[in-house]
């Protein structure tokens, strides 16, 4: 195994913004978990809860060590400041820990070592502030085409965030899985597929 030297640490972590914080936090021993907030997960933190553990996409337990109060300050990198202050705060706090860590180091100003620098990041997966405005599109991309192929429509098409927001707003729009095209048939209404649409979960649009 390569031999590693560590010559800088910093860290960020609840109620320690370094090294000797967190220290004096242990040597006094803090209780530093709290409860989350909507403000920290971006929607109602009850979202996601389940006592049983197991269930995916789920977390059995509302209390855990969550960074609070933590002001950075995006002065000091090669980013546009206009750009760091729009970073979730994941970003931002990974940031803050890699430079203090090569503050300590003493390279934090030295290019051509810091051109040969490189980072592993790694996170546990719980939903943060804006990560479901970054993840939506994905989930949204997927989920319409298993229901374009499930129901047969290759019109059919879900409603973005702010079609969903503003239901009416738009023609061919309303609440349920999708309003199929009309064609002519006994009941004066028109033909149907043999699936029940369900108006509470899902918002989606079709062409009629």
């Amino acid at each position: 195994m390569e031999k590693i030297a560590i010559i800088g640490i910093a860290c960020l972590l609840p109620g320690a913004e370094n090294p000797e914080q967190y220290w004096q936090n242990l040597m006094e021993q803090k209780d530093l978990t709290s409860r989350a907030t909507r403000s920290q997960m971006g929607v109602d933190a009850k979202i996601f809860y389940e006592p049983a553990k197991g269930k995916t996409d789920k977390y059995y337990c509302l209390r855990g060590g969550y960074i609070r109060d933590f002001q950075f300050d995006p002065s000091g990198y090669d980013i546009p400041v206009e750009d760091l202050i729009k970073l979730d705060e994941i970003y931002q706090w990974s940031l803050y820990v890699a430079k203090e860590a090569l503050q300590d180091s003493g390279y934090l100003r030295d290019k051509s070592v810091l051109g040969k620098c490189g980072a592993i990041l790694g996170n546990l997966s719980f939903p943060t502030r804006l990560s479901h405005h970054l993840f939506a599109p994905s989930y949204h991309k997927i989920l319409e085409k298993s229901i374009k192929d499930l129901l047969q429509q290759e019109k059919f098409r879900l409603c973005s965030q702010a079609e969903a927001a503003f239901p009416g707003g738009s023609q061919g729009t309303r609440r349920g899985v999708g309003v199929p095209r009309r064609e002519p048939g006994n009941d004066g209404r028109g033909k149907r597929s043999s699936l029940e649409w369900d108006d509470s979960w899902v918002s989606g649009s079709y062409d009629c």
